[in-house]
């Protein structure tokens, strides 16, 4: 009995050994395995993190500019005139530059004009659009197709009577939620 127990007894030893080494190597493998999946993931966070700033450039490569911003008052008869109270509509010109990152399509431009004391010229509280994830007033807005090219273009604000002062005042050009350009017109009393 003694010497069956010895054989049974090295032949678990034998089993425990071997054991072992298989324990060994699969331990190692796993370790190997838990670095290659941390390197997957920090290639994965790095990737995101290069998209990510990649569609930031793009978003800002694709927003639209307004250049040459320029206003003239307006009257009854549709002659430029500059002194406050025979204006009766403010043209407000402006060229939204070329932009091949752009989307092409209809574009809703808005325009806010501030008289010299601050004041927002505008016709309703309930005219807002979106800016910076706030709705914010504005005084006219315009569509325009935009096909990418340079575009030469205009908004015109119907002024209330006794509305303008004398002074300058400060334009500012919004589309998409972005401030597209940003302008002053000075006007005599």
């Amino acid at each position: 009995e003694l010497t069956t127990m010895r054989t049974v007894m090295v032949s678990f030893v034998r089993q425990i050994d071997s054991l072992n080494q298989t324990n060994i190597k699969l331990v190692a493998e796993n370790q190997e395995m838990k670095s290659q999946v941390s390197a997957v993931r920090q290639q994965y966070a790095n990737l995101q993190n290069e998209n990510k700033t990649l569609s930031e450039q793009v978003e800002i490569a694709s927003r639209l500019e307004a250049i040459a911003i320029s206003a003239e008052g307006l009257n009854y008869n549709e002659k430029v005139v500059r002194n406050a109270s025979k204006i009766s509509k403010v043209k407000v010109n402006f060229t939204i530059a070329k932009n091949i990152s752009a989307q092409s399509g209809m574009k809703k431009v808005y325009l806010r004009l501030s008289r010299p004391d601050g004041q927002l010229l505008m016709h309703s509280k309930d005219d807002l659009f979106t800016f910076e994830n706030t709705k914010i007033n504005f005084s006219a807005f315009r569509d325009v197709e935009y096909g990418g090219d340079e575009v030469a273009t205009y908004i015109v604000y119907k002024v209330d009577a006794g509305e303008l002062m004398e002074g300058t005042y400060d334009i500012e050009l919004f589309c998409g939620g972005d401030i597209i350009g940003k302008g002053s017109w000075s006007v005599k009393k």
